[in-house]
């Protein structure tokens, strides 16, 4: 009857009575927003209402007895928890707690609340792949189908990557698949789905962005500009691209040894030309860099700073080159194993690598020119190997250079490339007239970056 209070704690029959009696069971139940937030805090808190049990997951790296909590709502928005855990600084979830929970009703309950770490989700993004780490719940391995979906951000369908063609890993209970065929620059989304028969359920929604596809800037060398004496392959403006030119031409403009041409060219109207050449009295190798010149050292030589800002990953430097060396008759010290002789055909160099900073080298001091191959500021790296760096006969050469990765993962911050009509040049060393054309480079972006090996390292 109206105005009758009924207790509801359990479900309630009534009999309706019109024609004939119906019997009614009636449940009732109270909406109520439980929440719990924790610093650094994996998905959402798994709450039970019913058994008052609650379970955080945290990254591997948060400690257990120093977990801040920010939001701790097992009473609902206006109950009351005590001990209150977001009034502590820390607490120490090291061992299952317990907490006393009344609601803005009165109803008292005790709740007991878990904190355990979990892996997380990891994914490192190329420009058109993806490599992808997700955990999974160990419970559900052998019991439901595990499957992968993806999709772009923003598309209502998913696609789905079976379990027979995932990779997966039963101790460590992770997911390994590789994505391929992706967009540049683009945010996809994906997750684990869980199948048994109409039985389905999902694992948390991760996310990640594509690298950008960061072209060469003026790698067909078209643009040429003239500041002072000296050319450089940029536009007015630009800094980029630099070379041995503002230290041959500190005796005038006709001592340029990097330069454009019309002709030899493979399209467009130029192509770069360095060409070795003896100035004055000292043996001058030309050079095209990616960096800057920063000042000459004397006669001896100069300091450069190596390196353009570069942030994404590439996996080789394609072109065309055509060399026309001459006989060695610039002879340097403490040269490499390896080097040719006197009298012996100059060799070109042509190298690439991604690097972790900027690098200052003094090409007096031979000790402050790094070794590309080992030190830690290289991410990736490749060069122009021995049996292509010697004459083309006249004719024009394609040339693809992997780059070598020490890590999948490392990202770059800066670019190097160098050419050299003399490999040797920063010795002193090489055959006057000896040139190296070069146009038309770029990068190519695959989905099958080479990683450094004992075999690698052995080529």
């Amino acid at each position: 009857k109206q105005g009758v209070r009924v207790d509801f704690t359990q479900p309630v029959r009534f009999i309706v009575s019109t024609y004939q009696d119906y019997v009614w069971t009636v449940k009732v139940y109270r909406g109520m927003s439980r929440e719990i937030k924790v610093e650094n805090q994996v998905g959402e808190a798994v709450i039970d209402p019913y058994l008052c049990n609650a379970i955080i997951y945290v990254k591997k790296t948060q400690r257990l007895d120093q977990l801040k909590v920010t939001k701790f709502t097992l009473g609902g928005e206006h109950g009351i928890v005590d001990p209150d855990p977001t009034a502590e600084e820390v607490s120490n979830f090291n061992y299952l707690r317990e907490f006393t929970v009344t609601t803005a009703w009165g109803e008292t309950k005790k709740w007991r609340v878990a904190v355990f770490k979990k892996s997380e989700a990891m994914s490192n993004a190329w420009s058109n792949f993806a490599i992808l780490k997700v955990p999974f719940e160990e419970a559900y391995l052998g019991q439901y189908d595990l499957n992968l979906q993806w999709r772009q951000t923003g598309d209502s369908i998913w696609q789905e990557i079976p379990t027979d063609s995932l990779s997966i890993d039963s101790v460590d209970c992770y997911v390994d698949v590789k994505l391929k065929e992706l967009t540049p620059n683009t945010s996809y989304e994906y997750r684990l789905r869980y199948a048994q028969g109409e039985d389905e359920t999902v694992g948390n929604l991760e996310s990640f962005t594509t690298e950008q596809q960061l072209e060469l800037y003026n790698g067909g060398f078209e643009n040429w500009n003239l500041i002072g004496a000296a050319w450089y392959a940029n536009e007015s403006g630009v800094s980029y691209w630099d070379s041995s030119n503002p230290g041959s031409t500190t005796m005038g403009e006709s001592y340029n040894v990097t330069t454009s041409t019309e002709s030899p060219v493979v399209s467009g109207k130029y192509a770069a030309k360095l060409e070795s050449k003896y100035i004055v009295i000292k043996f001058a190798a030309a050079s095209l860099y990616t960096g800057k010149f920063k000042e000459m050292v004397g006669t001896k030589g100069a300091k450069l700073d190596w390196g353009v800002p570069f942030t994404t990953r590439p996996t080789a430097l394609k072109g065309w080159m055509q060399y026309a060396p001459k006989k060695i008759d610039n002879v340097g010290s403490g040269l490499p194993k390896g080097a040719p002789q006197k009298d012996e055909m100059d060799q070109c160099g042509m190298f690439v690598a991604l690097l972790t900073e900027s690098i200052t080298i003094d090409n007096t001091k031979l000790e402050t020119i790094p070794d590309l191959e080992t030190d830690s500021r290289v991410v990736a790296y490749g060069s122009l190997p021995p049996e292509q760096n010697v004459s083309s006969e006249g004719q024009w050469k394609q040339v693809n250079i992997p780059l070598v990765y020490r890590t999948l993962t490392k990202k770059p911050t800066h670019l190097l490339i160098v050419f050299s009509s003399s490999k040797y040049g920063d010795y002193f060393h090489g055959g006057t007239g000896s040139t190296l054309y070069l146009d038309d480079f770029s990068f190519e972006y695959g989905d099958n970056p080479t990683v450094k090996t004992e075999s690698t390292e052995d080529q």
